[in-house]
């Protein structure tokens, strides 16, 4: 997951305006959410030129929570669907999430299109990670016996593993000479999959620094730039 930094009431919405405490109907708020954290999904990251405006705790959860900005985030049809997020019961305390936490900490991406909880982390670290993934079900690809009845029909994994086979095209095409590190950047942003880029490319600053800038609500106050662009613990 991509951390971003959201919103809060009262800022500039990016056009004329600020930023409402509540919407109504919750749908009106969609175009200061894209201008603030781009056409992606919040948890798998792949670029939707239309997107969910999705309640991080469900309204059947919390009917007071419909109509908040700070309650919003944007997903995909797939990851907050019935068979992923849902109407899950969420505590949001026992969770990592994008707009609250540096999500690149606890996970990792890898090669085929997986993502697996980050080794190290403390055993409550651990228990919010694996609350995490299993909320989103990012950790479903064939083959995962976690999941025996996998939904041939959500290609999650497969986008993120065409995204790494890319950035690693792009990267070698870098090393070479032959392509910038803002051509690469802005390439991305048309594609999604920060994490995946950002991994890919962990070694070569000059082209984070570019994906930071160039990914909506992204920010480098996220990362230690001293090493390496380090993800920096935040909210946690």
């Amino acid at each position: 997951m991509r951390p971003v930094e959201k919103w809060n009431a009262g800022d500039p919405d990016g056009a004329s305006g600020q930023i409402s405490h509540s919407y109504i109907p919750h749908g009106s708020a969609a175009s200061a959410l894209i201008r603030n954290l781009g056409y992606f999904c919040s948890y798998c990251e792949v670029f939707d030129s239309n997107p969910q405006i999705e309640h991080v705790v469900p309204v059947i959860q919390d009917r007071s929570k419909q109509y908040e900005w700070s309650n919003f985030l944007l997903a995909c049809s797939r990851c907050n669907g019935a068979d992923n997020k849902g109407s899950k019961q969420v505590v949001v305390e026992e969770l990592y999430l994008p707009h609250l936490n540096n999500t690149l900490l606890p996970f990792v991406y890898l090669e085929g299109g997986k993502v697996q909880i980050r080794e190290g982390l403390s055993p409550e670290q651990r228990r919010r990670a694996e609350k995490t993934i299993k909320l989103v079900g990012l950790d479903k690809y064939p083959g995962n016996s976690d999941y025996p009845l996998h939904n041939p029909r959500d290609k999650r994994w497969e986008h993120r593993r065409k995204a790494w086979e890319v950035a690693k095209r792009k990267l070698s095409a870098y090393l070479s000479g032959n392509l910038s590190a803002q051509a690469i950047a802005e390439f991305a942003h048309q594609k999604g999959f920060f994490s995946v880029w950002y991994t890919v490319f962990r070694a070569h600053q000059a082209v984070i620094r570019e994906l930071i800038d160039v990914f909506e609500g992204t920010k480098a106050h996220f990362f230690d730039e001293n090493d390496g662009y380090s993800p920096i613990p935040r909210g946690d």
